[in-house]
């Protein structure tokens, strides 16, 4: 899924979340799929204040995980909307999950994505079923 302004960008941001219900055989990134004592909640204002100030060198931030559909969905509403009035054009959601075109164009989560990368290995799609 991707909106018609999706313009590809040298410079990329991306920010990592942790929690992955999918935990495909061979992931990069198995040190994201379980939170523990260590784990802490940050705001979608404190990360906006982390990327501050690489608005002028990265237009495009890449959300990834561990599965960052995890995280609650309001917060992640706000940063996506967030992102984008700091003036990122670019906001790519890389999860495992599916969703239909319907579903897409109806949820607010989605509103400020502009491109959604379906992430999920072979391995992965094969153990599961």
């Amino acid at each position: 899924y991707y909106k018609d302004q999706f313009v590809a960008s040298d410079r990329t941001l991306e920010r990592y979340f942790v929690g992955c219900n999918f935990e495909c055989p061979g992931c990069q990134n198995q040190f994201l799929w379980l939170t523990n004592e260590e784990t802490r909640y940050i705001t979608p204002e404190s990360i906006c204040e982390e990327l501050t100030d690489y608005v002028e060198i990265a237009k495009q931030v890449h959300i990834l995980g561990g599965e960052p559909l995890m995280q609650p969905v309001k917060a992640l509403e706000e940063l996506f909307h967030k992102l984008r009035e700091m003036g990122f054009k670019n906001i790519i959601l890389f999860t495992g999950y599916e969703f239909d075109e319907k579903t897409l164009k109806e949820q607010s989560l989605f509103k400020n994505i502009d491109f959604i990368c379906k992430d999920i290995s072979d391995a992965c799609a094969s153990a599961k079923g």
